[in-house]
């Protein structure tokens, strides 16, 4: 089985078939983290850490194999949250939080801006949910994110919600 926190970053050819090949590491060992990309920069979403969460978000230039590079802070300690981007923007949306304990689903919805690095900033919350889930997938392209699926606690009832922003 796959360990559950990684700092290896792999890329594959889209262009080509084959396996996929070691690209760099990232600042942190992580787990349930997200990502999110535009022609230039990866980005990537920390959640858990052994033993701990964090806020951390990490950057690659995708035309140059190495290893990740800070970018700042998320506005939160969340994970299993979903990642998204336009070309200049990305953004972060649900998952949960270790605060208060048990770990709560929140519906924040943090961006950055792609070409710059620093902290991500709220962009506005998610809706149609009831409020509050963790574990969606996320998609988008230039103008419109989505968001689907998911469950929500207490109980983990899952969700077939789809939602969006501009």
């Amino acid at each position: 089985t796959a360990p559950a926190y990684v700092n290896t970053i792999s890329y594959v050819n889209i262009q080509t078939q084959g396996n996929a090949a070691y690209f760099g590491d990232l600042n942190l060992t992580s787990g349930n983290g997200a990502a999110a990309s535009n022609a230039v920069r990866g980005i990537f979403f920390h959640g858990l850490i052994p033993g701990a969460y964090t806020n951390s978000i990490d950057y690659v230039t995708m035309a140059s194999q190495g290893n990740a590079v800070d970018f700042g802070d998320k506005t939160n300690d969340a994970y299993y949250g979903s990642g998204c981007a336009s070309p200049t923007r990305a953004v972060y949306a649900g998952g949960a939080t270790p605060v208060p304990s048990p770990s709560t689903d929140i519906n924040t919805i943090m961006y950055i801006q792609i070409a710059t690095t620093g902290n991500a900033a709220d962009f506005g919350d998610l809706t149609g949910y009831g409020g509050k889930t963790n574990a969606t997938a996320g998609g988008s392209n230039s103008t419109r994110a989505i968001w689907w699926g998911g469950t929500d606690t207490p109980g983990y009832a899952t969700t077939n919600v789809i939602t969006y922003s501009t």
